[in-house]
This record gives C-alpha cells, structure tokens and sequence, in this order.
C-alpha cells in the first residue's frame, strides 16, 4: 500500500513540479544562446541588451521559485491531504500513519532533490553556451567531457568520502526539513480554532530551539577538535551534523505520528 500512495503522490506533485523543471531548463538553454551570440554583435544593440537583461532576471526569478515551490508544495500536499478535508478519507483508508507520512515524505525529498539538481544543472548549461561561443559548442563538450573524467580518475579516496558525506547530509537535511514542517503543522492542526497561525507559531519555536542546539554543538566540536582546517575536523563536523539532523529528525517524526494518530482534529 506504501509503494501506491508513493506513487499517487509523485503523480500528483509532477504534474505541477515538472513543467516548472522543464522551464528552469528551457530558460538556462536561452539565456545561454542569448549570451553566446552577444560577441557577434558588431553595434551596441539596446533592444537585444534589454532583452537578454529581462531574461536574465527571469532565469534568476524561476530559479529560486521552483526551489520554494517544491517545499511550499510538499507542505500544501501534507495540509490538504491528511490535515485538511481530504483527511476524513484518507486517515479512514486501511492505510496506517506510517504509510501516509512516509509517501508524502519520499515524495517530497525526492522532488526537493531534484529541484536543486535541475538549478544547477540549468546554470551549467548557461555557462556552457556562454564558453562556447569562443571555442565552438562541440569543441567545448568534449573537453568538458574529458575533463570530468579526468577529475574523476584523480579524486582520491578521501574525496570520495567527503561527496557521501555531503549526498547523505543532503537527503538527511531534506528529510529533516520537511519533518520539522509536518511536526509543527500536526501540533498546530490538532487544536480547535487558529490551526494555521498556530502551526507558524510552533514552526517558530522549532526553528529557535534548532538554532541553539546546532550552535551548542558546533561549538562543543570546535571546542573538541580545535579549528576546522584540518580533514579530520571536517568529516567529524560533517558526521557529527548528520547524526544530529537524525536524531532531531526522529523527534519530530515521533511528534508527527503522534499527534496525527492520537489527537488528530479534522473539523
């Protein structure tokens, strides 16, 4: 039952995530053509200018709107479909609280992730075509080619540590993010009145109660190890930050099932 509430969920968010993805693409591919073609230009052209300003901005606007996008749909979708009136179904399927968390949360990281993928990748091929005007498009994407790989054949082990390390706080910080959400949310939908204002207002008081003990605990480390130049600083700051956002993660997950299983209120 898990693997089809995933798959209703990916459906759903897709249909309003993907063409915002493909956008991103299409806008990073235009700009830059825009910019490649701008050597070529023999006279100052002030209507070509303009134009490659205006679509500048607006790569720079769909950027950062399908990075928030994705967060304020994974929390749309939360709040409509378990706390809101879809809640009277779906919390009466045969489908237990751990089920319903978990597709909405595998839904959510997964198109969080690719969001931030799809952004970088969307300026990468801005950059592309703006190098590729003095070198030539196919010039240009066999030496990118072999210089990824040639960087991958140099990167020593402790490189290799450090890319798991950064993927795995990535997907832990996603999963952690989003569980501080619904936490906040199911604490404030359980009440009667000001559900909305009082899930802010837990939110708030999550996100101080983080602050403080994520700079208690760099400090401790800081105080441990010393400064963090050396490699063997980082990967315990780095270990240390994903067992915390673990840690902290399951407190609201708990916080989450609780509230949805025991004091759910959906009127």
């Amino acid at each position: 039952m898990l693997g089809k509430l995933f798959k209703y969920e990916m459906k759903a968010t897709g249909r309003v995530l993907l063409p915002a993805f493909a956008a991103v693409l299409v806008m990073g591919i235009i700009n830059g053509i825009l910019y490649m073609f701008m050597p070529d230009i023999d006279a100052p052209n002030t209507i070509y200018a303009m134009l490659t300003i205006v679509f500048t901005v607006i790569m720079v606007l769909a950027t950062v709107a399908v990075i928030v996008m994705s967060y304020v749909l994974a929390i749309y979708r939360f709040q409509k479909n378990l706390l809101g009136r879809e809640g009277y179904l779906m919390n009466t399927l045969p489908v237990s609280t751990t089920k319903n968390i978990l597709a909405k949360l595998f839904a959510a990281v997964i198109y969080e992730a690719i969001a931030i993928i799809i952004v970088i990748f969307s300026y990468s091929l801005f950059l592309v075509f703006i190098a590729s005007a003095d070198i030539g498009f196919i010039e240009l994407w066999r030496g990118l080619w072999d210089v990824v790989f040639s960087l991958f054949a140099e990167i020593p082990g402790e490189g290799w540590i450090y890319a798991a390390e950064l993927a795995i706080m990535m997907v832990v910080s996603l999963a952690y993010s989003n569980l501080m959400f619904y936490a906040a949310m199911s604490m404030g939908y359980s009440s009667n009145s000001h559900k909305a204002i009082k899930s802010v207002g837990v939110y708030v008081g999550f996100y101080i109660i983080n602050q403080i003990l994520s700079t208690v605990l760099v400090g401790s480390i800081a105080i441990t190890c010393g400064d963090f130049s050396g490699s063997g600083s980082v990967h315990v700051l780095m270990i240390s930050s994903i067992i915390y956002e673990l840690v902290i993660a399951a407190a609201y997950w708990s916080l989450t099932w609780f509230f949805m299983k025991r004091k759910l209120n959906l009127q």
